[in-house]
């Protein structure tokens, strides 16, 4: 057996994971790689050695930033995602301050947040060689663990946290090292009500507890008939590294109230550098390089208010600005078109969203090496009949099937004679995407 490992390759075979995967695990879980200085900067060697007493740490284990499910995920992990149906549309009249960027120094000279955070406290361990690792939510409580799955600190916030964004797994924290260097951070969503005019926060930690920045999601926007508050929901972030080898922060954040949805890149130091518009909620995100060419592409999933239908969106990262093409002036918003998405796509309505909804929603989305597997709620019951779309890397549908959920629902509704007709292929067939220019 070899003894080291000297391509990323190399690497994720011995792991048995993809490439990605493994480039992932060096940040997000701590996965023990060599860098050559220089201008061999971009060569990795890793040690077996090193791999295997790697393996035995909570760090390998926790849930991290991958593309591939763990076999055991933690509850509060940072790997799934929450999908919840989008409000309906109506009117915003509250007009609020328009800052984004709050600094821990401007903080504490006064300046005033939308949502004011109040008397915090913070405990911290004084093991400086240890690295946050992962997180649990209890009340008002954020907890991070070290590799070995001992708290390393806490950050207690003046109100509880709203407890149904941290039940499931979801993507509202992310840690890991954002540099060569090592430097560790932690990301952290704190949405504390989802009730009207609650604005979340996107938090920035360092290794130690203490806060480095935040940042407000979203900002006052209109449409020629409707101005919409600053009032937004952090619902997924993402840390991806971009083709000149730097890492951004992104964040989807939907309006609490209406449909207006803001994709935000920022840089490290949580400055705004570009932001897309969406007329809908977008509340699935991945960032994966699907092409190969050293650049992730952004692949958000949710609905398209003005169609009333579940859309799929990709976007490239260097041209992430504007707002979302709409024909209804109703649902056109202020700014810039952005005429360099990737994909627009409309999933349509089945007779059993058209039945019992207003519209269909994106509510799971899984990206692998060569597939794009979207699955679009038809309604929301206990359990969700659901469509699935399987598309390849060139975005060109593949196949379309029903879950066994979708046709045991499609017969009840038979029995019930709330549909009139049986599931047949045709019904498929019949099914037909809208690519939006």
């Amino acid at each position: 057996m070899k003894n080291e490992l000297s391509s990323w390759k190399e690497i994720a075979d011995y792991l048995g994971v993809t490439v990605r995967t493994a480039q992932s695990w060096e940040g997000t879980r701590d996965l023990p790689v060599h860098r050559f200085p220089g201008e061999l900067r971009g060569m990795v060697r890793a040690y077996v050695k090193e791999i295997e007493e790697w393996k035995k740490t909570p760090s390998a284990s926790q849930n991290g930033n991958s593309t591939e499910m763990p076999k055991n995920p933690q509850p509060n992990g940072l790997e799934t995602v929450l999908a919840t149906k989008a409000p309906p549309t109506a009117t915003a009249v509250t007009h609020l301050p328009p800052s984004n960027l709050i600094t821990r120094r401007n903080f504490i000279a006064g300046v005033t947040a939308t949502l004011a955070v109040g008397t915090t406290g913070v405990w911290v361990s004084t093991k400086t060689s240890r690295r946050s690792s992962s997180y649990k939510v209890e009340r008002n409580m954020l907890t991070v663990f070290d590799q070995y799955n001992q708290v390393i600190w806490q950050h207690s916030f003046d109100r509880p946290l709203h407890a149904v964004s941290y039940e499931l797994e979801t993507r509202k924290g992310w840690i890991g090292n954002v540099n060569d260097e090592g430097t560790r951070r932690v990301f952290f969503i704190a949405d504390h009500s989802m009730e009207v005019g609650k604005q979340s926060i996107l938090y920035c930690f360092d290794n130690h507890g203490n806060e480095l920045w935040r940042f407000l999601p979203g900002r006052e926007i209109s449409t020629a008939n409707e101005r919409f508050t600053h009032s937004y929901y952090g619902s997924q972030i993402r840390v991806i590294t971009i083709r000149t080898g730097e890492r951004k922060v992104l964040i989807s954040s939907c309006h609490t109230t209406f449909y207006p949805n803001q994709v935000a890149l920022l840089n490290i130091d949580g400055q705004l550098e570009s932001e897309y518009w969406h007329s809908g909620h977008l509340l699935l995100m991945e960032a994966v390089d699907m092409n190969g060419d050293g650049q992730p592409e952004i692949y958000l999933g949710g609905v398209n208010n003005e169609y009333k239908a579940a859309t799929l969106v990709v976007l490239n990262p260097e041209n992430l600005q504007g707002v979302s093409k709409q024909s209804n002036p109703k649902y056109q918003f202020e700014g810039p078109i952005n005429k360099n998405a990737l994909a627009r796509i409309l999933l349509p309505r089945t007779c059993i969203n058209q039945r019992f909804e207003d519209y269909n929603n994106v509510g799971y989305m899984q990206i692998g090496d060569s597939q794009i597997i979207v699955g679009v709620d038809e309604q929301l019951t206990e359990t969700i009949p659901t469509m699935m779309y399987t598309f390849g890397t060139d975005l060109k549908l593949q196949s379309i099937s029903p879950s066994d959920t979708f046709l045991a629902f499609h017969k009840r509704y038979e029995i019930e004679r709330k549909l009139d007709h049986h599931f047949r292929q045709d019904e498929l067939d019949n099914l037909k995407l809208t690519y939006l220019p």
